[in-house]
């Protein structure tokens, strides 16, 4: 450990803090990075949605009769 110019243990110690603050100020995500990953994501989930709503709309709707009658309603005389 010498040659990295560690001449006693103190040294080590110092290196180690200094690393240890610096990844405690990483650990949460930069607000634009945040937002790039949540816009992207957003777009993934618009494409599989718009390709569900194709997938179903290409489905043939059912075609139910009219109805004859109105369910218990009378016409007004």
């Amino acid at each position: 450990m010498v040659w990295l110019g560690v001449v006693d243990r103190g040294v080590f110690e110092t290196w180690l803090a200094k690393e240890k603050a610096f990844l405690r100020t990483l650990s949460k995500e930069p607000p634009q990075e945040t937002l790039e990953t949540e816009y992207y994501q957003k777009l993934l989930n618009l494409l599989d949605y718009e390709e569900r709503l194709r997938d179903i709309l290409q489905l043939p709707l059912p075609n139910f009769p009219p109805p004859t009658h109105a369910a218990g309603y009378q016409r007004a005389a």
